[in-house]
């Protein structure tokens, strides 16, 4: 599943930290991680983002492995996020 892309829209929307996904047939299992400057209209946009969302739809099935591979160097301390975007 493509947890970049459900990232990238929810930052469209709504400044974020970042989201985690538990199960992805489980969006009780989905977290957003907002930003302290996100204001309540925001927050409303991300959470209509995810309730969109359907990872089983083929352009957001899709497997981003460049996007894991950075989110791993970013999670290991290797890269800055913004380092990472700019791969």
């Amino acid at each position: 599943m493509n947890i970049a892309l459900l990232d990238r829209k929810l930052k469209a929307v709504c400044p974020v930290q970042g989201v985690s996904v538990g199960r992805w047939d489980d969006k009780s299992t989905w977290r957003v991680d907002y930003s302290r400057s996100a204001t309540a209209e925001q927050r409303a946009a991300a959470m209509e983002v995810v309730n969109g969302f359907d990872p089983e739809a083929p352009e957001n099935a899709v497997v981003d492995l460049k996007a894991r591979a950075r989110a791993k160097l970013v999670a290991a301390g290797l890269l800055t996020a913004e380092e990472a975007d700019a791969l």
